[in-house]
């Protein structure tokens, strides 16, 4: 490739063309010092190409993948971010991908057809900070508590049969919860004094969730309190310049994107604008009234309620 030696290419994009394989599948090894692959928005089919140990982000979403991950990716013992989504992948995930806690802080799994239960060794201290499975047949263990960084967290569209988690409520830093389509039932838990305070979008419709909302929701939701467009940037990974990611450098940049529907239509985004925010609890059992504080949200742009109230 190019006359460029296996033991220094450190960076290789090659996102947003048609490929649809390699030459010699064991390729990928030869570059012994690849720090960032990202083969996104291609047409490569097969399984899961493994890339090298020394490999910190691995982005290959959009393309033609079929069959398990192998558990020889949780040998990527740096790996930071991984971008599985919109595949066709199948199985139940690695039971070792727990073990990428104090590395792995990015995960983005949606539109495959996994099944089971996400991992559930992840450990205290865990980096995690973006968590995204929809559009899976996945579980949720309750040792994802220990994520306490958690910034993005999309389960929607699985089939979770729980309980609200009551773990979600001492997640400061969590801008983004989508737990739509499932079956999540019961009251939901009051969050912590600080908890919540950062939330930006949170969607909970098609569920079976209960009793009344009370005001101290709303009033802890301080994010939406703000507006603030006086420079349009996105939620992702804000990376400063350093040895892996030099200053200017694209290799490797990853934006957090969702899903939110509105009036029937589903709206992709792939890039999150700071800006936006939105609350959806439709097709749920809320009763009561709804709180007159909600007029303190003054910058959310999309409000969705259950026809009940």
């Amino acid at each position: 490739m190019c006359g460029i030696s296996t033991n220094y290419l450190e960076y290789l994009n090659l996102s947003h063309n048609l490929l649809t394989g390699f030459e010699k599948e064991p390729a990928l090894f030869q570059w012994a010092r690849i720090r960032i692959l990202d083969l996104r928005s291609n047409r490569l089919h097969g399984s899961l190409p493994l890339p090298p140990s020394s490999t910190f982000s691995y982005l290959i979403s959009r393309n033609k993948l079929v069959g398990e991950v192998s558990a020889l990716l949780c040998k990527l013992s740096a790996l930071e971010t991984l971008d599985l989504s919109f595949n066709n992948l199948s199985g139940s995930l690695p039971h070792c991908l727990g073990n990428l806690s104090y590395s792995l802080s990015l995960l983005d799994l949606r539109r495959n057809n996994f099944n089971g239960s996400i991992p559930s060794t992840w450990r205290t201290g865990c980096r995690l900070r973006m968590i995204s499975i929809g559009y899976n047949q996945l579980q949720v263990p309750r040792s994802l508590a220990k994520c306490s960084s958690l910034e993005l967290i999309d389960f929607g569209n699985n089939l979770i049969i729980d309980r609200y988690p009551s773990w979600l409520r001492n997640l400061q830093d969590l801008r983004i919860l989508i737990l739509r389509s499932n079956g999540f039932y019961g009251v939901i838990d009051k969050p912590q004094a600080k908890g919540f305070s950062n939330l930006r979008v949170i969607d909970l419709s098609h569920n079976s969730f209960t009793g009344k909302l009370s005001s101290i929701h709303f009033e802890i939701w301080d994010a939406m309190k703000v507006i603030n467009a006086s420079q349009m940037t996105y939620m992702g990974d804000s990376m400063e310049p350093n040895e892996r990611y030099p200053a200017g450098a694209y290799y490797g940049r990853y934006d957090y994107s969702m899903i939110l529907y509105s009036k029937g239509l589903e709206l992709e985004y792939a890039k999150i604008p700071d800006i936006l925010t939105a609350i959806d609890f439709s097709y749920n059992k809320f009763e009561g009234e709804i709180p007159d504080i909600i007029g303190n949200l003054q910058s959310f742009i999309c409000l969705t309620f259950p026809a009940t109230f």
